[in-house]
Parts: C-alpha cells; structure tokens; sequence
C-alpha cells in the first residue's frame, strides 16, 4: 500500500481517500498486515482496503480495543491495555468509564491526548466497498488531512470532473492507457503534498507537552521500582 499519513476528521475527507484508491495514486492493503506493520502503527497511520473474498475480509492489529462510539460518521475505539487480567481490566473498564459518562467525549480524549486511539468508516462506491482506519493520539490530532495540498487538490480537480467519479469511464481511460495524472494534473502524493501549513508554535507546545508526559511516565516507573 502507499504509504498515508496524517488525521482524518471528516466524511468528505475519507471520501478523498476513495477518490485516491480509484485514481490509482494509493494502492489500498491486499492482505493482511505482517507482525511488523502491526508493531509500526502510530499516531498518523491510515489504512484502506476494498472488502474482497480474495483479499481482506476483517481488519485486525493485533491490539485490544475499547467497544466503539459512534462520533458523527465514524466509529470510535480506544486501545486498552492487554496485560491485565480479563476480570481486573472489566473491573477497570468499569470504575473509569462510570465517572466519564456525562463528559463530553471531546473533553474524554483531552484527558488522554496520549492513548492512541482508532476510527473507522465504510464507504461504498458503485460496486466496491472502502474500509479506512485511522490511528490517532489527540495531542497529535491537530491537522486535518484537508489541510493538506493533495488533499485540497484532490477536492477540487474531482469537483471540476464529474466524469472522475465514474468507474466504468476510469477503466475505459485504462483500457486505452491513458495517463489520468497528466490529463488532469492530479498531485503525486509525496511528502510535500501531504504536509500541512504547521503551526510552529502549536508544533512547539505539542513538542512540551510530550516531553513532559514521558518525564512523568518515567517518574512514576522510578517510584514503582522504588517500592517493589
């Protein structure tokens, strides 16, 4: 798959990344992930994969997810941690999730800017049905891929050619090898194209806040050692 990277916030985003998939500029997962890609998934990670009996039937990461929300066109998991026991972590599950009931969910994740997160959207297109699943921490989640210039460029060149929507009149342009990027000057997606105008100084904060999480983490992980 081509690599993508970045923070999906919208409908119409994950539609570009179908946009995307039919183009051919990002070639959507055909198996499953290797034990090395699961362990290389981070904060930015997107996947997508068309539902296919030869192919991907269910997507699976090899982490432990929270039951899923659903937050406007999405679903919305959350990694728990897998060392606990079945009966201490429902336990758990249950003290932490009783007093958040009545916090806004937005409000939820601020509290756990650094747990990584998963959302997950379906999206059928004429016959074929997309799977996008994006990995996010929320002290990362500050640029949408809208945001971006292949992205940006993406919404406008499939806005000025409906025929492009079409996947009959894409494989007739294939058929006679057309070049779909040169006739309609798609963008090549690069590292130029997928990066957004950045904010320095919420680059900076978000620098602090990380530096200041894992100064705690590893206080805390002295001090259990300490007493152990």
């Amino acid at each position: 798959m081509t690599s993508l990277r970045g923070y999906l916030h919208t409908y119409e985003e994950a539609y570009q990344i179908v946009h995307s998939v039919r183009l051919g500029i990002i070639a959507p997962l055909s198996k499953r992930l290797s034990i090395w890609e699961r362990t290389s998934i981070k904060s930015g990670s997107i996947f997508v994969f068309i539902r296919d009996c030869r192919g991907i039937l269910r997507w699976t990461d090899g982490r432990l997810w929270s039951s899923s929300k659903i937050t406007g066109p999405f679903l919305l998991y959350k990694e728990e941690t897998r060392h606990f026991c079945k009966k201490f972590r429902k336990k758990h599950l249950t003290d932490i999730t009783r007093p958040l009931k009545n916090i806004p969910l937005g409000k939820q994740m601020e509290q756990n800017k650094f747990i990584l997160y998963k959302k997950t959207i379906s999206i059928r297109h004429e016959q074929n049905v997309y799977h996008i699943i994006a990995y996010f921490q929320p002290v990362f989640d500050k640029w949408s891929l809208g945001s971006t210039p292949f992205f940006r460029s993406m919404k406008i060149v499939i806005g000025m050619y409906g025929e492009l929507s079409s996947d009959r009149y894409l494989d007739n342009l294939k058929r006679k090898n057309v070049d779909i990027h040169t006739r309609y000057k798609l963008l090549s997606l690069n590292s130029a194209s997928i990066l957004p105008d950045i904010d320095r100084k919420l680059l900076e904060r978000i620098a602090r806040e990380v530096l200041m999480n894992k100064l705690t983490v590893s206080k805390t992980s002295d001090v259990f050692k300490t007493n152990n």
